[in-house]
Order: structure tokens, then sequence, then C-alpha cells
């Protein structure tokens, strides 16, 4: 089940909240996006513009075992109100239409971290500096998007 039908059918939330809300996430009124894998959720919050230009504070948890909405927030008084808003909405369909393979960004998290150490261990060798480039291309939808190239400093 995708989370914008939990929010509808578990939540309860309105056709008319859920219909600003796609067009929220539409619109691009989402201007700041992160994603937090942790042990048993994954966080992701964002900063969504609302109707007065202001910038709503939203965040949605997900349970990652039971891959299901854990818990809401958002900073606009709508939310303060009913525990309900176009904002949250908004970041829930985000969410659907950019899925993340967290176990792919982990993987590469670890070679990146690999990667750094036998360059230390480089380094440490030959007495030479190098310098690490990472180029990451739409790194939350693709993490394969992703190279590193080893320069040799120059002094």
């Amino acid at each position: 089940m995708c989370y914008t039908q939990q929010l509808e059918n578990d939540w309860v939330y309105s056709h008319h909240t859920m219909t600003k809300g796609y067009q929220y996430s539409q619109q691009g009124a989402i201007k700041q996006y992160n994603v937090k894998d942790n042990k048993n959720t994954v966080n992701y919050t964002a900063l969504i513009a609302g109707s007065r230009s202001r910038l709503y504070s939203t965040e949605v948890s997900i349970n990652k075992q039971e891959n299901s909405i854990q818990y809401t927030y958002c900073s606009c008084p709508a939310f303060r109100q009913s525990d309900e808003c176009k904002h949250v909405a908004a970041l829930c369909f985000h969410i659907d239409s950019n899925p993340i393979d967290v176990e792919r960004i982990q993987q590469t998290l670890d070679w990146s971290r690999a990667f750094l150490q036998n360059t230390q261990e480089i380094e440490e060798s030959s007495e030479k500096k190098y310098q690490l480039r990472i180029n990451i291309k739409r790194f939350s939808q693709y993490p394969s998007d992703m190279t590193m190239s080893l320069y040799e400093q120059k002094k």
C-alpha cells in the first residue's frame, strides 16, 4: 500500500486535503527534502511552502517492518488543530513518487568508507597527498549514479 492511501484510509485524511497535497507536490512546494534511515524507521523531513509562501517543517516517519506510517508532523496551523494537513499529504505524494532504495544507499556509503580508508593508507605509505572527488547525480533516486575519482594533490 502506498503512503498516500494510508493517509486516506488509516489516518482518515479528507479528499480535499489529499487533493491540495497532490497539487502542492506537483507545483514544487517542497523546497527541502531529507531522508534519514534509522534502525526501525525511515524519517522523511521537508520544508514545504504554504499558500502564503511560508515554509512549514513537515515530517513523516515510516515503520520499516510494517512498511506503514508511524508518525506525522507539520508546523502549520491546520495540523495543530486537526492532525491533518496538505503539507503532510504533499510529502507522502513525494515519497510515493520518489522511492528510495535504502539498502543500496547503505552499500554505496559502506563502499565509500572503504575507499576512503584505502586512500588514507596509500597516503601514509607514499607521502603523497590525494584529493577525492565525488560526483553524485540525483542521489536520492539513483544511488548508482555516483562516481569517485582519486587525484594526486599538487604541492
